[in-house]
């Protein structure tokens, strides 16, 4: 338990402590505390008393002040305690001024210090164990006796038990031995530690359509494994994700074999394997966007996923078929197969095409994966301006990495993503020479703890095209860099966000840089608001040109926060509108963060 909590859990204890009807709003009631200013526990002592004025404004007691007087020298009192003042002295008055009101005033008293920390195990303990150092805490001697730094080192001896150890079970707990006379604590961590475990074998109960073989490869725990909990958490965890169960229940016994082994059996329960998307969305320069998909999740019993997704604006349509095979010749690595048809009337060019591509992406770590693949395209593409439209058939052998520690990937709030991906292509028609292109991109996310609980979230990305004879002309339109849109550079309209040509149509570009940052802050459950800068710009150079300047949008939204993630509403305005070519603001509405 974090002390971070300490302040909900004192008002759950009023809740539960009050002898309350809440059939009638009482007086108001001013809890006032008189506490030394120059104290490091005036702002969290009135804070609490704030608490518990909103708290009593909603519920009626039977004796008010009588019961507030006690329930806040208590909560008081425990908040002190929790900060290592346990000799405080808090004294109380109702003044006869005939206002709801009480007085506490608050002596803190001499602040405890940690005189002596030891970990000791409890009786029936299994000893033969390897325990963490207490040099390794960050709990010292010393230190004021702080309710959140000792829980801390609590999980911490839990965290470094478990690394260094096969138990079948463990818990930790702790007592502080108070020593008034020098203001002192003694510090005593009690480890309860289980027999040593490994795993015997794993096995399913309720599968249906889900081979076990498959189940037992999404678990990652083998025969003769160690045993601890934390693997059982995580094994639970893949299983979940796979989107195949909605109920995923081990059973462990209590004691070991002879062998020192135990059985992990799983109460799975499956969910069903097919299901329907759709989803809508609108730009001011694209217009309104729809999208409708189906997915099988479990095609032949083994993970394999079947996507189909056909989504479409007034200026784009594409139909995406996937096929997705887990544990590919290896349970670390994923086969997947597409098909994609397009049809585009974008301001810088037209075309008609299709795309084939596979790809084996392989899980290097929790965090890290890597993929290789093969891309074959063949598109009929015109240019705005051009005479006739081109063929273009090209091949390319992608490779990429990435690195995604994000917390959630329709709305983060901390954690970072990272990708890099680079392809040769070649050419066999109207482009003959090869051209490499590299993309890089990242983003972060900072949650900060105030009222607002505002996210700060950044991002950037950057590209280069080398090679087809060092002309932009020379690279297929729709195979350049573009920027703009709501996508990219909010404020500019899709790709417009470049070099421009003589029609005043996007020329795009062989390189490209831009940019985000965005603050989301949320009022309550449901609904926040953002407030964004987008930079970028599409150059016809190789590498970006810094004599052109960069373009910047400048805008706000709206979200509202649902189970599937944020619906948003954005307007951003250009903030160097250019003459005939940018409008003085868009507009979008879409599913998720746009980063």
């Amino acid at each position: 338990m974090a002390l971070y909590h300490i302040k909900f859990l004192i008002i759950i204890t009023v809740f539960l402590g009050c002898n309350y009807s809440a059939f009638a709003a009482p007086k108001s009631l001013k809890l006032d505390v008189r506490i030394d200013k120059n104290s490091p526990m005036q702002k969290q002592l009135f804070e609490l008393a704030k608490e518990l004025e909103n708290t009593a404004k909603t519920y009626k007691t039977t004796n008010q002040l009588e019961y507030w007087e006690s329930k806040g020298q208590e909560l008081f009192d425990k908040l002190l305690k929790s900060e290592g003042y346990y000799a405080n002295n808090i004294d109380v008055e109702i003044p006869d001024t005939g206002i709801n009101s009480i007085v506490f005033y608050v002596n803190t008293q001499q602040r405890y210090k940690i005189s002596k920390i030891t970990i000791k195990h409890t009786e029936g303990s299994n000893k033969n164990i390897i325990l963490p150092k207490i040099s390794a805490l960050k709990l010292k001697q010393g230190q004021f006796a702080i309710a959140q730094d000792v829980f801390a080192a609590e999980e911490k001896i839990i965290k470094q038990v478990e690394n260094n150890n096969c138990l079948l079970s463990l818990s930790v707990t702790h007592e502080a031995i108070i020593n008034h006379l020098d203001g002192e604590v003694e510090i005593n961590f009690l480890l309860d530690a289980g027999p040593n475990a490994t795993i015997e074998k794993v096995s399913f109960k309720g599968l249906k359509q889900v081979h076990a073989e498959y189940a037992r490869k999404l678990t990652g725990l083998k025969e003769g494994q160690c045993f601890r909990n934390s693997y059982i958490a995580e094994s639970r965890g893949e299983l979940q994700k796979s989107g195949l169960f909605s109920s995923t229940t081990p059973t462990i016994p209590t004691t070991t074999n002879e062998d020192g082994s135990v059985p992990v059996v799983f109460n799975l329960k499956e969910r069903k394997s097919r299901s329907v998307k759709s989803g809508l969305g609108y730009s001011t320069d694209l217009g309104v966007a729809a999208t409708l998909g189906w997915e099988h999740r479990n095609l032949f019993g083994n993970g394999e996923k079947v996507e189909t997704k056909l989504s479409g604006n007034q200026k784009e349509q594409v139909l995406d078929l996937n096929y997705t095979k887990p544990f590919y010749k290896r349970d670390d690595q994923t086969l997947k197969l597409g098909i994609k048809f397009e049809n585009k009337r974008l301001k810088a060019y037209e075309t008609k095409g299709g795309i084939m591509s596979a790809f084996l992406d392989r899980t290097l770590s929790s965090t890290w994966s890597a993929g290789v693949g093969a891309r074959a395209s063949q598109a009929k593409v015109k240019e705005f301006g051009a005479s006739k439209a081109y063929d273009y058939s090209l091949l390319s052998t992608p490779l990429y990495v990435t690195n995604d520690t994000r917390n959630n990937r329709l709305d983060a709030k901390r954690g970072y993503k990272f990708d890099i991906e680079t392809a040769p292509y070649f050419g066999f028609n109207k482009t003959k020479n090869p051209f490499l292109k590299t993309e890089i991109s990242g983003s972060a996310y900072m949650t900060f703890a105030t009222t607002l609980k505002h996210v700060l979230a950044v991002r950037a990305a950057t590209g280069s095209i080398l090679g087809a004879g060092a002309k932009t002309t020379k690279i297929p339109p729709n195979e350049r860099f573009y920027v703009g849109g709501s996508g990219s550079l909010r404020g500019y309209g899709y790709q417009m966000a470049g070099s421009i040509g003589s029609n005043k149509r996007p020329v795009g570009g062989r390189s490209f840089v831009s940019s985000s940052i965005e603050l989301r802050l949320k009022f309550i459950k449901t609904i926040g608001v953002v407030g964004f800068l987008d930079s970028g710009f599409a150059y016809t150079t190789i590498t970006p040109n810094t004599r052109e300047k960069l373009l910047h949008g400048v805008g706000f939204g709206l979200r509202y926060i649902t189970d599937f993630g944020p619906i948003r509403a954005d307007i951003a305005f250009p903030l160097k509108r250019r003459k005939f070519i940018d409008s003085a603001y868009q507009l979008s509405f879409g599913i998720g963060q746009v980063f």
